[in-house]
């Protein structure tokens, strides 16, 4: 991820990067870490299809007198949902002007379709969830076969066990655990996130293919 330094207007510094983005099929601007790290979340989320970064400029007159222009961080689709969305420390959240700004724009945003959302970073970098999106994001361009989703559908035939059985199993087979990590990316594992990415990991299938093996 390439990272350079931008003088913004008023002197101020902003640390720009370029995340290479897989769902997109492109390079993916931010200015801070904390929107690169929002990134990471809507790589891995499946229901997000579509996503920008600044996308639009909003205008918006204060008082009925100055005419102020906004330009949001993020455009999020999940589906026929539009969403802009701002990427802010909770404290940032809480000030006066990020306040008037969220009631001044919100209204706008819905007349035209779209929610107005807020992300804050005690959201965004709930660990170990981030940490472990992350990880896993390392893989997503490993491919996987359809005789590995056999092999997981095996392994996993009496229920879940612990990521450290399953990458012996695969080990046996000679396969990588580059594609392990990549089939949990894609979602064709299930694990717990919000538990540490480690040996005594439970993994299991998702629950549409657990449904399917019953029958």
């Amino acid at each position: 991820m390439r990272m350079r330094n931008f003088i913004g207007r008023g002197s101020v510094t902003k640390r720009l990067g370029r995340f290479p983005s897989i769902k997109m099929q492109a390079s993916i601007w931010w200015e801070s870490p904390l929107e690169r790290d929002y990134i990471f979340l809507l790589e891995i989320d499946p229901s997000v299809t579509r996503f920008q970064e600044q996308p639009l400029h909003i205008y918006y007159t204060l008082d009925g007198q100055q005419r102020h222009r906004y330009t949001p961080d993020f455009l999020v689709e999940r589906g026929s949902q539009k969403q802009i969305v701002e990427v802010k420390t909770a404290a940032e959240a809480k000030t006066e002007e990020f306040d008037r700004i969220f009631r001044t724009v919100a209204p706008v945003c819905s007349q035209s379709g779209y929610e107005f959302a807020l992300a804050r970073d005690t959201e965004i970098r709930l660990q170990p969830r981030l940490y472990n999106v992350q990880v896993l994001w390392r893989y997503a361009r490993t491919q996987f076969l359809p005789q590995h989703q056999i092999y997981c559908r095996h392994a996993l035939r009496s229920g879940p066990i612990t990521l450290g059985e399953l990458t012996r199993y695969f080990d046996s087979k000679r396969v990588g655990r580059d594609v392990l990590y990549s089939l949990i990316y894609w979602g064709a594992l299930d694990v717990d996130l919000m538990r540490p990415l480690n040996h005594e990991t439970m993994v299991g299938l998702p629950a549409a293919t657990a449904a399917r093996e019953e029958l």
